[in-house]
């Protein structure tokens, strides 16, 4: 089973369970942008403490979870990540947060397909926003190159003034700028 296949197997149990989820991350980045590897899945996940005894029981058998830790993570609005036993794919799943900006991107996901199969995603401009607020936050190059892979493959279809703006309040606004520059 390859890792998109763990992906759409995810993504299938989530619908099943009406969890509202957005794919977010390496997938999301090479879907909008440049194709990266990457050794995980990130999901944005909207659940409250209702939700963590279904989402054990729905994934319990194929994947290695723990229910502690899957209350814990919605408790303190963290992150709880499951473990393909199989193929030792790890999925993340982050907890959706109580920001405007995370609401925002939230509301402005869409279906796209993969495969045939129908996924929540990103948009490529909330991506660019949150890679380069995540860069910023680490140090970490691969999230500025991921950011400038997405302009370079979306730059005519991007709502830059929408980028620009989020880019300010998080105080992202200069990287933003010089990722414009070196795009071109």
């Amino acid at each position: 089973m390859s890792p998109l296949e763990v992906l759409l197997q995810v993504v299938g149990k989530l619908d099943k369970l009406d969890i509202p989820y957005m794919l977010s991350g390496a997938f999301a980045t090479s879907f909008h942008g440049r194709i990266r590897s990457t050794h995980d899945i990130d999901l944005v996940v909207e659940i409250g403490q209702q939700d963590t005894k279904r989402i054990y029981e729905a994934f319990n058998e194929d994947y290695y979870a723990s229910r502690d830790m899957i209350e814990e993570a919605v408790q303190h609005r963290s992150m709880f990540n499951l473990i393909h036993n199989e193929t030792t794919t790890k999925v993340d799943f982050w907890m959706l947060e109580d920001s405007a900006f995370d609401r925002e991107r939230f509301s402005r996901r869409t279906e796209e397909d993969l495969e045939g199969t129908p996924v929540s995603i990103s948009t490529p401009e909330d991506l660019i926003i949150i890679k380069l607020d995540w860069f910023k936050r680490s140090g970490i190059q691969k999230h500025y190159e991921d950011a400038l892979g997405i302009v370079l493959v979306q730059q005519d279809s991007l709502d830059i003034e929408y980028v620009r703006r989020w880019c300010e309040k998080l105080s992202a606004g200069e990287l933003f700028n010089r990722l414009l520059d070196e795009a071109g």
